[in-house]
Order: C-alpha cells, then structure tokens, then sequence
C-alpha cells in the first residue's frame, strides 16, 4: 500500500471516489456541484491510499478561512473501502504535523457507522457533539404569522450585511460549533451561494431595528429534495416570545415559493428548546451524526513535558513521548521539536534513530541550527560519527549563509492608536510565535507591534544573546518610530526577549511608562544585580507573570520584583499556578486589567 498526496494526475480518481462513497459517512461538502469546481491547493490538501492501482481510502481536509479563523480544520472526508484500522493510521499519520496555526481537526460520522467512530477515537479524536439530521416531510404548507411590530425583509446588499453578522454571532456565540463569528465578507460569500433560494436571506425587523435572520438554501440527498434552514437566529432579548417559531415558518414557506415543499434541518442534541419547537413544527429526526476532535498540541506543551521527564531523569519516557506526539504538534516550523527528538533518540541509546531525525531535518526540511548546538553533551554518543560529522558541516554551511542576510524586522509602519507596546520574542522563536500572544492586547486605543531579533537561532527562528546587540536592535526600532508620540508606552517580553529589554533600559535608556514580562529569563542582572535598572524605571509600572512550574524563570522573576519593590519601583508580580515557561489562557485579560 502507498500513500499519495494528491496532485492533478490523481484528482479524477479522487472525484469518482467521492461520488461513489458520497453518502457513506458526511456528504456536506461531496456534492456534485462543489466536487465539480474542487481543484488541487494548498488549502485543500488530500490524502489518497492505494493497494497497487486501486484507491482504497481517502483524507481530505478544508483549511478555509473560516474554519482557520475558528482555529480549526473542516475533514471533507475520511474514508476508506474497508474498516481497518490500519488504512486510516495511514492516511491520518500522512496529514501530520498539519502547516496551518489551529487547535484542533474536525469531522462528522453519523453515528450508524458506530464501527468507524471506534477506529477514529483509537486514533486519538475524541467526541465533541452529536447532531440530529431532521426533516418536515409530506406535511401540510404554512403561511408565517409575525406578531404586530416584526417584519421579514428581504437582505439588502451593501446596507444589511453588518446587522445579519452581528445577529448571527450574538445568537450563536454559545452554541457549540458555531461560536466563531462571522463578518460582513462572509456574509456576502452566503449572499452570492448559487445554492440560494430567491430571496433566501432576509432580516426580521422589529419597528426600525433588524433583530433576526433567515436564511434558506436548497439541498439534497439520497432521500430527497430540500429547503434547508442555513440557519434562523434571533437576538437574545427577542427570544422565548414565539417569534422563532414564525421565523421557522417563513423559511418552510419561502422553501414552498421555491417548489421545495419538504424542508431540512440540523440541530445540536443538547439544544433542546430548539429541537422541541422543530418537533412541534412537524419535523422528524432523520439520522443522528456525532462531531469528533482531533487536538492538537502546542509546541509548548510537549516540550515542557519533555523537559519535566528529564528532570526526573526518565529519558527513555521523554525519548516516547515526544516521538509519539511530534505529530500532533501544530504549526509548519518545528526546529525546537526535531531538535529535542534527536537529542533525546541519542541519550537513550538510539543512535541510529537520532541519525535519521537529523539526516531528515538538515537534509529533507532544509533547516539548520547555531553550531553550538551540536556540541551539546545530549550528543556525546554521536561524536566521531562520519554521517554525524557530515551532516553537522552541512548544517555550517546553511548556517553561514543565513547569518550574512539576517537583520531586525520591526513591524512598524505608522502611528494608528493612542498608546503603544512593543513586543519581543523568546529564543528559538519569531514574529509569529509573538503575534499569537499579544495580538489579543491589540484594541482602538492600544497599538501592538512587534521587533524580531538578528541573532539567528536556527531555520527561521531567532534569538536575543545574551550580551549581544540586542539594546542596539531596540533602540534602533523605537528611533525609527514616533515612539514619543504615544500617551502610554509599553514594552513586553517573553523569556530571554526580558533580558533583551531590561538591557535597552539600562544601557541605552530606552524609555518606556510600563513593562510587561512574562517568563523573565534575566541573566545579564540575575547575578550582578538590578541597580542599573532603578533610575530608568522610576517613574515607569512593571508587570512580572511567571509559572509556578517555570524553575529556570521562576527566580529570576521574584529577584527582579523584589528589588524593584525595595526600589519603590510600582511592581506587581503574578505567579500562575501549574504553568510551566509558557503564557496562560488568561494572559490577555490580565494584563488589560492591569493596565
């Protein structure tokens, strides 16, 4: 058996393979019309298993905006001729490590395929929610019958699409499955469905305010033609008063203007005042579908892990567990995780695996890392080794090349807000890992940029030296912004990105009204002592987050917070409980709340 990523020699038999196991398990996005425009790209990647030349199972997953937007991937479908669990190992184990920033991998079974739904949780989904398919079949036609004030309109285009979003997310914004929210652009994308009933998206207005939505498209299946209710949504306040049953007859009706008398639904099982006015309204349950999960983990996660087994000296453990989790890692740059994976493969006696993770991570990925690194005492049983030797010249040479272009990148471009932070990365990071932390500071009054370090780590991620250029690299960027413009000035800082900006104060002295550090890794004060950093910071407000589990951080944290304090310096330290070197999920919320 092999495994093919799809290109354009394979598509035709992927499409015939769809219109052939269409119904098997989730049809949604297998019909004929959408299959005909499908093409092969990037946001589309597809998995084909063959036995020799005949396609036997498939993969396909959906990174729409949408869907990426919601940190989450949509499975097209995932299939295969036979339930074996090792034919969807293969192809699963194919799609891993996915390239795109999100959580998790979504996907829908009906829950008649109770035989599939046990081989996907063995391979690690787990279940989120299951749905009821209902259907108003053969039943009598009806007219809506809105109380006196609400109105159903008709969508105006250019003029409407604001209201139908904001609608749409208040009233979805606790519903499972539906609390990523959608703007205007998507709501024009809805508009201009070919599926759309004439007519198919209107606003209920009560007096001159829209407070509902409606929208219907046609569907089918093997049992049938359809109206389909995509979705009705009322704002809360207008709720529990009849209007959603009124509003679910307007859809039936307009399906019956469109010669769609019979009328499709879906609804969350645990959304049971809903599901009791569909069954009022004449609908009966179809079939039942279950949402499964496939998580992924961050970075971070597995690397703290790793790093706790060795503590306790359980290598051959922390060897296992990464191997077995690597995959499960989200994002395209993974330096940090092949890097411990040949490092611990050589600690626990597997020489020739930690040859192959490193001949695959210089060779087939093309990333390389500081020489340094090949020093490492984790690599001592590797020393001498002529495929070793080899591959560690090759990394140099990728290595040399790299530092000849490397220079700071600094996102600023122009003055957009009030008040401003600058944030620096962590070693073995970039822009990108900063972005995912504090863009959620970023509001109409605070403008959150960004500065990534010259000094290269290893394959497009970077690092601050300990005594390096770094208080130049700040000083530089604050110099070519209008930094004094702003009312509030902030610098923050994860890991050595503190040290980074605690030496642009002392040294250079950088001026900022407040500094945010989170993870400190200080050793340019640590040992000598924080003084050089009184007088600059005397009229500024310090925030200090560490983990509790952060042991290499955790004192650095406390030392620089207590002599602050003694100081007179306006400090606050927060120490997070079982967080290791890492953000918490409160970060954002703290820090607004501090500010």
């Amino acid at each position: 058996m092999t495994i093919k990523l799809m290109t354009q020699n394979e598509l035709s038999d992927f499409l015939s393979y769809c219109e052939t196991y269409r119904y098997a398990h989730d049809e949604s996005f297998l019909d004929e019309e959408e299959m005909a425009e499908f093409t092969v790209n990037e946001k589309d990647p597809t998995y084909l298993l063959y036995n020799e030349d005949k396609l036997i199972g498939v993969l396909s997953i959906m990174y729409d905006d949408y869907y990426v937007a919601g940190q989450k991937a949509r499975i097209r479908i995932f299939h295969c001729i036979e339930d074996i669990r090792e034919h969807y190992q293969l192809l699963l184990s194919a799609a891993l490590p996915v390239e795109f920033d999100i959580d998790r991998l979504e996907m829908f079974l009906p829950d008649k395929v109770s035989g599939v739904q046990d081989i996907v949780k063995d391979l690690g989904f787990s279940y989120y929610r299951t749905s009821y398919v209902m259907v108003r079949k053969g039943k009598d036609r009806v007219t809506a019958n809105f109380p006196v004030g609400y109105e159903l309109k008709p969508l105006v285009v250019d003029r409407d699409e604001e209201a139908y979003a904001f609608i749409r997310n208040k009233a979805f914004e606790n519903l499972k499955g539906s609390q990523t929210p959608i703007n205007k652009e998507i709501v024009h994308k809805l508009f201009n469905d070919k599926w759309l009933l004439k007519e198919g998206m209107q606003l209920l207005w009560y007096k001159d305010s829209p407070v509902g939505v409606l929208r219907m498209i046609h569907e089918s299946d093997d049992t049938g033609e359809y109206s389909f209710v995509a979705p009705i949504a009322l704002l809360p306040e207008h709720q529990g008063k009849g209007i959603g049953r009124e509003l679910l007859k307007a859809g039936i009706e307009l399906g019956q203007q469109n010669d769609l008398n019979d009328c499709m639904l879906v609804v969350n099982a645990e959304n049971e005042q809903a599901l009791s006015m569909y069954q009022k309204s004449g609908f009966e349950t179809l079939e039942s579908v279950s949402c499964f999960v496939f998580n992924l983990l961050d970075e971070d996660q597995v690397l703290d892990h790793a790093i706790f087994l060795m503590d306790a000296d359980r290598i051959k453990d922390a060897q296992e567990y990464i191997e077995e989790n690597q995959t499960k890692t989200k994002g395209l740059i993974r330096g940090q995780i092949d890097n411990f994976r040949y490092c611990l493969a050589a600690l626990a006696g597997k020489k020739e695996l930690a040859l192959d993770i490193l001949r695959s991570t210089i060779e087939e990925k093309g990333n390389w890392y500081r020489p340094v690194v090949f020093e490492d005492d984790d690599l001592t049983s590797l020393q001498g080794d002529s495929e070793f030797e080899r591959l560690k010249h090759l990394n140099e040479l990728k290595y040399k090349d790299a530092l000849v272009n490397s220079k700071p990148v600094a996102t600023w471009s122009e003055k957009k807000a009030d008040n401003i932070l600058l944030a620096m990365h962590g070693n073995q990071q970039n822009i990108s890992h900063a972005k995912k932390q504090w863009d959620a500071l970023a509001s109409d009054s605070l403008q959150v940029e960004y500065l990534q370090s010259s000094d290269i780590d290893s394959f497009l991620l970077y690092r601050w030296e300990n005594e390096g250029s770094a208080p130049d690299q700040i000083h530089s960027a604050i110099n070519a912004m209008d930094w004094d413009a702003y009312s509030k000035r902030t610098l923050g800082g994860f890991s050595a990105g503190c040290n980074a900006i605690a030496r642009a104060v002392a040294e250079k002295q950088v001026h900022a009204d407040r500094l945010v550090l989170v993870g400190p890794w200080l050793p340019s004060f640590y040992t000598k002592g924080f003084e050089p950093l009184f007088e600059p910071l005397k009229l500024s407000k310090v925030l200090i987050v560490c983990g509790d589990l952060d042991n290499d951080c955790l004192p650095h944290a406390k030392a620089l917070h207590s002599a602050l304090t003694e100081a007179n310096i306006d400090c606050r330290l927060e120490i997070v409980e079982n967080m290791g070197h890492a953000f918490h999920k409160g970060f954002a919320s703290l820090v607004e709340e501090w500010i």
